[in-house]
Order: C-alpha cells, then sequence, then structure tokens
C-alpha cells in the first residue's frame, strides 16, 4: 500500500520537474486551488458564525409593575333631554300667530301660539245669552211657586170652611132629629091626652078642672107656638136675607176678576216695557264694549223688570182668586137657598104647632065650657083629644120634612168638603209642578254656567303657552296652518326642559346586563367630537329585555352633564361602561400568561417543556438536511405549547378573568439569560393586562413576553 504522504511529494516533485513550457500553465493552477481553498475555508467560518447566533435566542421583555385595571362592555345609544315634551292643542281652528323658533328659550307660561279666537267668542257670547235666558226661566218659575203657593193656601181656606159648613150643618142635623124626637113625644102626649079625655068623659068638677088645666097649658103652648113662629119668622127672613146677599156676590166677583184681569194685562204690559228697556240698555253695554250704559242704571232696569215681573205674578193670582171667588160664591147661593127651605119648612112648622096650640086652646076652651056645662060628653073630648094627636102627627111629619131637609144641607155641605179637597190636591200638585219647574229652570243655570266655562275654557286652550322652562327643539306649525284635533292633539312644537342635563339610552347585550346596573361610572364619545370622552352614570336598567334580529338587549339609562351644550338630541354615542376596577395592583402583560419557550435544555430548574423528539441523545434540527437549510436558518417558533396555551385561555377562562377569580398560571422571567418559570395566582383581566393576586411574582422583574430572533 503506498503512502499517502510518499505520493504527494511525488506528485509535488512531477510538477516542480516539469518543463518550462508547462511550468505557468502549473502555477496558475495552483493559484486557483488556493482561491477555492481560501473562500472554502471563510465561508465555513462565517456559516460558522451564523449557525452560533442561530442557536442563541433572543427574547422580548416587559417590567412587572403596579397599576389600575378596569373591566369595561361597549353599547350605543342616543341621547335624549330628560324631559322632552310635545305641545299639541286640544282645539281645531286656524293658527293666528307663532311666536318662537326652534332653538329659543323659553319660560314657563310664555306664549308660543295661538288659535284663531272669532268663533270661540260667538260661542261666549251665545252662552252668556243661554245663561240669561235659563236666569229668566228660574224668575219665572219662583214667580209660579209663589202663585201656587197662594193658590195652595186659598184653597186650604176653602176647605176650612167647608168643614165648618160641615159642622154646622150637623148641628142643624141633629137639632131637627131632636125636634122629630119632641114631636114624637107629643103625639104620646096627645095619645095619652085623648085616654085622659076619655076618662074624665064621666067625671064632672074634675074634669072641669082637668079642662081648665088644659085650657091654661092649651094657651101655654099657643104662647109657645106663637114664639117658635117668630123666630122661625126671624129664621127664615135671615136666611132670605143670606140668599140675597149670596145673590149679589157673584156680581162683585165677576167686577173683582174683571179689575184683576185688568191689572193682569196692565202689568203685562209694564213687564213688556221694562224688558224692552232692559233689553235695550244691554244691547248698548254690548255694543259699547262695557262703557254704557253706567251699571246703576242697568241694576235699575234689572230691578225694574224683575218689580214687574213680580207684579205680574202677583196680578195673575188675584185673577185666580177672583175667579176662585166666584166658583165659592155660586156654592154659598145653594147653601142660602138651602137654609131658607130650610128656615121656610121651620116656619111651615111653627104656624102649624101655633096653629095646633090654638086648636088645643080652642079645645081646651070647649073642654072649660063643655064641663061648665056639666063638661060636655066624651065624644067631645075624644074628638077634642083625637084633634091634638092630629096636630102632632102634623108636627112630627114638619119635624121629619125639617130632618130630612137637614140631611139634604149636611151631605151637600160634605160635597162642597170634598170638592174644596180635590181643589186643594190640585193647588198642591200645582205647587209640586211649579217646584219642578224651578228646579228644571235652576239645572238650566247650572247647565247654561257650565258651558260658559267650557266656551271660556276653550278661549284659554287657543292660547297654546310653554308648561316648563327650556328650549324649542322643532316647531311644526305657521301663522295661517290649520290644525285638526278631532282623533287625536297635533304636535306643534317638541320643548325640552333642560340640555345641561341629558339623559343616553343604550341597549346591554344579554350577555353583559348582569355586569350591569345602577350607579356604574361610565363614559361615551360621540362622532360630533371625535376625540373628547364624555362622564355618565348609570342610572336604571331595565327589567324588560327587547329583541332585535333575535338580538336579546335590555334598554339602560345614563345620566349626562352637558354644561357646555356641546352634546345636542339625537347624537348616536358609544358608551364605555366599567363594570370593575381595581386600583394600584401588580399587573402583567397578558402575553407574558400565554408565552412558554420553544425548549427548556438550558432553563433552570423547573423550566418548560422540550419540544416532541428533542431527548439528550437527538440531533439538533439544525444540524440535519442540507447545505441549503444551514445557509437558511429558520426563525424561531412557539411550538404546540403556544396553542395549548390559547385552548386554555378559551372563552371560560376569559369569563373567570372578568368575574375577578382566582386562577392558577405562570410566567417566565430571565435570569442570565436563562427563562426561568414563576408560578402566580391572576385575578381581573382587561385583555391586554391580567392582574397578579398571588405567587412569586413582584414589582420590577422582567417576565418574557416573546422571542425576538434564534433557532430552536
Amino acid at each position: 500500500m503506498t503512502n499517502p504522504k510518499v505520493n504527494t511529494d511525488i506528485n509535488m516533485d512531477l510538477v516542480l520537474n516539469t518543463g518550462s513550457g508547462s511550468g505557468k500553465r502549473r502555477w496558475g493552477w495552483l493559484l486557483v486551488l488556493l482561491i477555492a481553498g481560501a473562500a472554502a475555508g471563510g465561508g465555513y467560518w462565517y456559516y460558522s458564525q451564523q449557525q452560533q447566533l442561530a442557536t442563541t435566542p433572543a427574547y422580548s421583555t416587559e417590567t412587572v409593575g403596579t397599576g389600575n385595571l378596569n373591566l369595561t362592555i361597549t353599547a350605543t345609544g342616543n341621547l335624549k333631554p330628560r324631559n322632552e315634551v310635545d305641545i299639541g292643542t286640544e282645539l281645531s281652528g286656524t293658527v293666528q300667530e307663532v311666536l318662537v323658533e326652534a332653538n329659543e328659550e323659553i319660560r314657563k307660561g310664555q306664549k308660543l301660539a295661538s288659535l284663531n279666537t272669532d268663533q270661540l267668542q260667538d260661542t261666549i257670547t251665545k252662552a252668556r245669552a243661554t245663561l240669561i235666558s235659563a236666569k229668566a226661566r228660574v224668575t219665572q218659575a219662583e214667580a209660579q211657586i209663589v202663585q201656587a203657593g197662594a193658590k195652595t193656601r186659598q184653597a186650604q181656606a176653602s176647605l176650612e170652611q167647608a168643614g165648618a159648613n160641615v159642622q154646622q150643618a150637623n148641628a142643624s142635623a141633629s137639632q131637627a132629629l131632636n125636634n122629630v124626637r119632641q114631636a114624637e113625644l107629643d103625639i104620646r102626649q096627645r095619645n095619652e091626652g085623648v085616654q085622659q079625655a076619655s076618662n074624665s068623659a064621666g067625671q064632672g068638677n074634675a074634669g072641669l078642672q082637668q079642662a081648665n088645666a088644659g085650657y091654661q097649658q092649651a094657651l101655654a103652648g099657643q104662647k109657645q107656638a106663637e114664639a117658635n113662629l117668630q123666630k122661625a119668622y126671624a129664621a127664615f127672613h135671615q136666611a132670605d136675607a143670606a140668599l140675597k146677599q149670596a145673590q149679589l156676590s157673584p156680581q162683585q166677583s165677576n167686577a173683582s176678576l174683571q179689575q184683576a184681569m185688568a191689572q193682569y194685562e196692565q202689568a203685562k204690559a209694564s213687564t213688556l216695557e221694562t224688558r224692552t228697556q232692559l233689553n235695550r240698555l244691554q244691547e248698548l253695554q254690548k255694543a259699547s264694549g262695557g262703557k254704557l250704559p253706567a251699571r246703576q242704571e242697568l241694576d235699575s232696569a234689572v230691578a225694574s223688570w224683575k218689580r214687574a215681573v213680580a207684579a205680574e205674578s202677583a196680578a195673575e193670582a188675584n185673577v185666580q182668586n177672583a175667579r176662585t171667588s166666584g166658583s165659592s160664591g155660586r156654592m154659598g147661593i145653594d147653601a142660602a137657598k138651602a137654609n131658607v127651605d130650610s128656615a121656610r119648612a121651620g116656619a111651615d112648622a111653627a104656624r102649624a104647632s101655633l096653629e095646633s096650640a090654638k086648636a088645643s086652646v080652642t079645645s081646651a076652651r070647649a073642654a072649660v065650657d063643655s064641663a061648665r056645662a056639666n063638661v060636655g060628653t066624651g065624644k067631645s073630648k075624644l074628638v077634642g083629644a083625637k084633634t091634638d094627636v092630629e096636630a102632632a102627627r102634623i108636627a112630627l111629619e114638619t119635624a121629619k120634612s125639617s130632618a130630612a131637609a137637614s140631611k139634604a144641607n149636611a151631605v151637600a155641605t160634605r160635597k162642597g168638603v170634598d170638592s174644596a179637597t180635590a181643589n186643594l190636591e190640585s193647588a198642591k200638585a200645582e205647587e209640586i209642578t211649579a217646584q219642578a219647574t224651578l228646579e228644571s229652570a235652576r239645572a238650566s243655570v247650572m247647565e247654561a254656567e257650565a258651558g260658559l266655562r267650557s266656551a271660556e275654557s276653550n278661549l284659554g286652550k287657543a292660547i297654546i303657552e310653554s308648561p316648563i322652562d327650556g328650549v324649542v327643539l322643532s316647531r311644526a306649525v305657521e301663522p295661517g296652518q290649520t290644525v285638526a284635533a278631532s282623533l287625536s292633539a297635533p304636535t306643534l312644537f317638541t320643548l325640552a326642559e333642560d340640555l345641561s342635563h341629558m339623559e343616553l339610552e343604550v341597549n346591554v347585550d344579554e350577555a353583559d346586563v348582569g355586569r350591569v346596573h345602577d350607579g356604574l361610572q361610565a363614559s361615551f364619545t360621540v362622532d360630533a367630537w371625535p376625540g373628547r370622552a364624555y362622564p355618565a352614570t348609570i342610572t336604571r336598567v331595565a327589567l324588560g329585555s327587547t329583541l332585535t334580529d333575535n338580538v336579546v338587549t335590555y334598554q339602560t339609562l345614563l345620566e349626562v352633564v352637558n354644561q357646555d351644550l356641546s352634546l345636542r338630541p339625537g347624537m348616536t354615542a358609544t358608551a364605555t361602561i366599567t363594570t370593575d376596577q381595581r386600583e394600584n395592583v401588580l399587573l402583567v402583560p397578558n402575553a407574558a400568561l400565554r408565552f412558554t419557550p420553544p425548549r427548556a435544555d438550558g432553563a433552570a430548574p423547573g423550566g418548560g417543556n422540550a419540544p416532541a423528539g428533542a431527548g439528550p441523545g437527538a440531533q439538533p434540527p439544525e444540524q440535519s438536511g442540507g447545505l441549503l437549510s444551514r445557509l437558511m436558518p429558520r426563525p424561531p417558533r412557539m411550538g404546540g405549547s403556544r396553542n395549548r396555551n390559547r385552548n386554555s385561555n378559551g372563552t371560560e377562562g376569559r369569563t373567570r378573568a372578568a368575574a375577578g377569580e382566582q386562577q392558577p398560571g405562570r410566567v417566565w422571567v430571565l435570569e442570565n439569560g436563562t427563562p426561568r418559570r414563576v408560578r402566580v395566582e391572576t385575578g381581573l383581566s382587561d385583555g391586554r393586562h391580567t392582574e397578579i393576586t398571588g405567587g412569586d411574582l413582584a414589582a420590577g422583574m422582567a417576565v418574557i413576553t416573546g422571542m425576538e430572533g434564534g433557532n430552536p
């Protein structure tokens, strides 16, 4: 076997001993070989340096510090005034004037606009005329009540008079009945006289004495009969005079009726005259706008008219009284005639009694003569006694006739009572009717007053005033425009009470509403001022939800202070609501919690996980492959650990972090250029930074957030 070194020397000798012709060519090739060897050595050195740099990773770090952490949610909505009022009108009509413009400041009670009031003024005038007419009907009804009361009192007096007449007629009937009983007693006595005459026929002196006694008794009866006849004549003349007086009463009643009717016509004319004068003065007052006539003159005219109305009512009552008196006079004539007939019957009875008494005297005288002539015969006495009995029977018939007449008079007077009672009931009914008419008239007055108040109220509603202090947001009416309020009140103005304090109404998603409540602080921005954030405070979170495109939201109201009036109603705002916050807490970037070194070969104890296949004898990836892979090293990779970290910080992790629950975690810090794992307890997270609530991490330590270069 040939020694390589010997071969080399032989080759060199061959080269050196080459002829001069080819010497230059050999030196050229040698130079090329030297240059190529130098280039290869330089390339290898450069590659070795780059590979050394690639295998040493560079880490991005961030110093741990303290600060404030806020957890927020975002919602959009629109600004509106706290009190926005739509001003309309309850009346229909033509707008006469508009006194304000949009953006103009207004005060409570300030006149904004007005409607044409000509028709309303006419309605008020008509309502006032209706009220005056209703009051006149009340006055008329009151006069009718007075008249009905007078008729009632008159009917009551007539009833009382009829009652007295009934009592008098009953007394007369009782007296006539007593006369009948007395006549019956006389008959019995006359029969006893016949018996006595029969017994005394045979008696002598005893009979004469008895005849003398009978004669004296007959004389006494004659005197009594004469006295009764005088009384009967006196009663007859009195009844006849009463009849004549009663017959004169209708004439007097007719005269009184004519006089009362004349007075009533005169009173009606006076009422018409005073009413005409009052109407003239009222028209003058209306035409002059209340300047003429004087109030005293108008009140005097009203008083004169009321006195004339009262006088007319009184005159009408007098007419009714006169008519009633005429009816009463006719009843008095009938009663007087009955009294005359009764008195005539009494006179006839008294005359018959006198004749009977005279006959008794004659009989007694005859009995005396007969007794003196030896008493006569019993037959004469018996005849005389029978004559007495017949006379007594006549007297009885006369008494019965008188009793019948008295009874008829009593019946007639009771009919008068019934008539008077009917008149009284009729008068009371008229009084009740008059009272009902008065109540109806008073109700008409109340209705007319209500109509007048309603018309005056509508006149006030024709002037549209501001109910609040504020500003005019919009005006939707012009002078001359016709508004109709038949179905709903049209909106003429939109007012805002105070734009220095407004409300922001936003819709909060159902996933976030559990963390939103009254009193939370928030901020918002508007497109009109993109670089400015406005503070706000939540005042109300609605219990009811709103469903829009299958998205459930809850209306939330925020209070906004707008002292500089830069915000306007209707602006769209994006609100950021702070649901939780931490002050002066230890914070780390979320990238530090997600970072894991690609391998832990040179890491301190407790380092990260190495990639799969990176055992102690495994060849590094950069040592495998061709020259191209060595000349173009790959960028650093996070590897599968990053994916696993992402999964562990999924939806559940974000929810727990947002709720501030403590979770175990770890970060990596550099010690002498080598990553070291540090266990921590995490709290609230806002998506960029996380609160550290426990563990070995301290402020000022540098945590690894990523890698800047180097091959794993």
